[in-house]
């Protein structure tokens, strides 16, 4: 890829991990600057997966909700693969701060 062109696509790349102005409850306000997504690309003659993460609000902006997922190429005697996860960031009542969970 060319200079002009990396230039554009890391541009790109940060333009969309701008963060969602959510209305998240004051106890995970702290957490806004999570919002948003990056998506992983290999650079040229890489032989590296690709893949996205991105961070929602969810529920009626109660909740943060990452969502990941890894494809990786086969290789040295490996079959390729995809590797998704999903986790909820919510307050705790219970324990007065933010906790997460995977479903």
């Amino acid at each position: 890829m060319t200079r002009p062109r990396w230039a554009l696509a890391t541009l790109l790349v940060a333009l969309l991990a701008v963060p969602a102005r959510a209305q998240l409850p004051p106890a995970l306000a702290p957490l806004r600057f999570l919002l948003g997504a990056c998506e992983a690309v290999p650079g040229p003659g890489a032989t590296d997966g690709t893949g996205r993460a991105t961070f929602q609000a969810g529920l009626q902006d109660r909740v943060i909700v990452p969502s990941s997922y890894a494809v990786c190429p086969p290789r040295k005697g490996r079959l390729a693969s995809r590797h998704d996860d999903l986790m909820v960031i919510r307050w705790s009542t219970r324990r007065a701060a933010p906790s997460a969970s995977s479903p």
